[in-house]
């Protein structure tokens, strides 16, 4: 009961203040019992602006991630074709899925987002979602993961139920549950939507090691449905039962080193995670490049998109620029998984390249100027 006596005083606080970008005030109502439709009216107003201003550094790049993910994959590799294959777009995490169903990679951030699994129609409940829970480890024991799961995980996911319209109403005891034939800590968590319909969220905390340092990090999974529709349950229960047994965890994210002027691309930039995904892109092609010149052009031959990777890492980046040469001799190249994930992308103004908040100069474009990408695109 020490659990679920804690975590009923988070949901009071949190019933008010889901969407409001962290922020903690009392609530001095019942648990159960939603605030006046004025009230939540003005909150939504607000979520939806917080949610807006934090959400615009990465819309474009997560658009494009969704719509490739939205693709099932059963052309992805495994050797059960009834299974889908999703990845991160770092390519630090992926699972599988059945293939009947839809999956995503939203860019995670905060504690949002991470990899979605809709049973219904992509964008709505019922739906499973993982991500990576990093930003805790330093204070957290990887032997308790229910004590993890209490101090942070519940509070993560109720936030981030909040973005569908979900107030916190109670929650059950702590428990034991066996998915994938691994026992993980979760609890049932009982949502109500501004017209008071009832929904669960069963939260689950797991630990998995990395297969880059074997390093224990812990994974937040999170499956949603509405009361009463047993088949939408079933199908979360079933998406559970998988994405646990499949769940690979590579690597989470690396912290950038301050970037390397005079060197080639991958010396340049100093990202231990560039470098883990380069190397994973050439094991496994991407399987589609977008690159952007006067237009977007499409290429799938695998043999140019080995080229244009291999080419990139031929391009000597300088320092920062002094030029300024806005859209002028824009070369872009954007990588794909066709199992939904996509790669890093790549940025050349003229003879600069961007980087982060930065413009630095190339002082060679090594190979990549050797490349025909115009005769290999499909449009």
């Amino acid at each position: 009961m020490k659990y679920k006596t804690k975590f009923v005083a988070v949901l009071m606080v949190l019933a008010m203040v889901l969407a409001s970008c962290g922020s903690k005030q009392a609530l001095q109502a019942s648990v159960g019992k939603l605030a006046e439709k004025e009230t939540q009216a003005a909150e939504k107003e607000a979520e939806a602006e917080a949610s807006e201003s934090t959400a615009d550094a990465q819309e474009a790049a997560d658009a494009q991630a969704a719509e490739a993910a939205e693709t099932k994959a059963e052309e992805a590799e495994g050797e059960d074709a009834g299974e889908g294959y999703i990845v991160s777009a770092d390519g630090g995490f992926s699972t599988r899925f059945p293939a009947e169903y839809k999956a995503e990679w939203i860019h995670e951030q905060d504690m949002l987002g991470g990899i979605r699994i809709y049973t219904g129609d992509a964008g709505e409940v019922p739906f499973v979602s993982i991500i990576r829970e990093t930003d805790y480890e330093d204070d957290a024991d990887p032997d308790d993961p229910k004590g993890f799961l209490y101090d942070y995980v519940l509070e993560d996911a109720a936030f981030e139920s909040g973005f569908f319209g979900f107030y916190p109403a109670d929650c059950d005891d702590i428990e034991e549950y066996t998915f994938g034939g691994k026992t993980l800590p979760g609890m049932n968590v009982y949502l109500l939507d501004e017209d008071e319909n009832l929904y669960y969220m069963l939260v689950l905390v797991m630990t998995e090691k990395d297969n880059q340092l074997g390093e224990e990090h812990f994974i937040r999974l999170a499956a949603i449905y509405q009361d009463g529709h047993e088949e939408d349950k079933e199908a979360v229960m079933e998406v559970l039962d998988t994405a646990v047994r499949e769940l690979h965890l590579d690597h989470v994210y690396f912290d950038n080193s301050e970037v390397q002027p005079g060197n080639l691309l991958l010396d340049f930039c100093n990202d231990e995670g560039l470098r883990i995904w380069f190397e994973r892109a050439l094991t496994r092609l991407p399987d589609e490049l977008t690159y952007t010149s006067d237009r977007w052009h499409t290429i799938t031959d695998p043999d140019m998109i080995r080229a244009v990777l291999e080419a990139l890492k031929t391009v000597k980046i300088g320092d920062v620029s002094d030029a300024h040469v806005g859209a002028s001799g824009r070369q872009i190249f954007e990588f794909y998984y066709r199992a939904g994930g996509e790669g890093p992308d790549f940025r050349f103004f003229q003879d600069t390249f961007d980087w982060g908040e930065e413009t630095y100069d190339v002082l060679d474009w090594g190979d990549l100027k050797d490349l025909d990408l115009l005769d290999a695109a499909e449009n």
